[in-house]
């Protein structure tokens, strides 16, 4: 089973009804943790890089972050 389809099982259908924000999830490193306890966040971020739509993402700081990169980047 690859990354994200272990990730998609784990997670509630819709996390926005149970998370409301990204943003306002406390220690996520802990809460991922908790579904994968090997989990390092550089091994994280490789694998979770090609799943993130930076057009379609609830994280107001992600979209902000990604808005900077297009500005800096042309």
């Amino acid at each position: 089973m690859k990354f994200g389809e272990e990730f998609k099982c784990r997670v509630p259908e819709n996390p926005q009804a149970t998370i409301g924000s990204p943003d306002i999830v406390v220690k996520p490193v802990e809460q991922l943790r908790r579904f994968f306890p090997d989990y390092t966040k550089t091994d994280g971020a490789r694998r979770m890089g090609p799943l993130l739509d930076p057009k379609n993402n609830a994280s107001a700081s992600f979209r902000a972050f990604c808005s900077g990169v297009v500005r800096v980047t042309g």
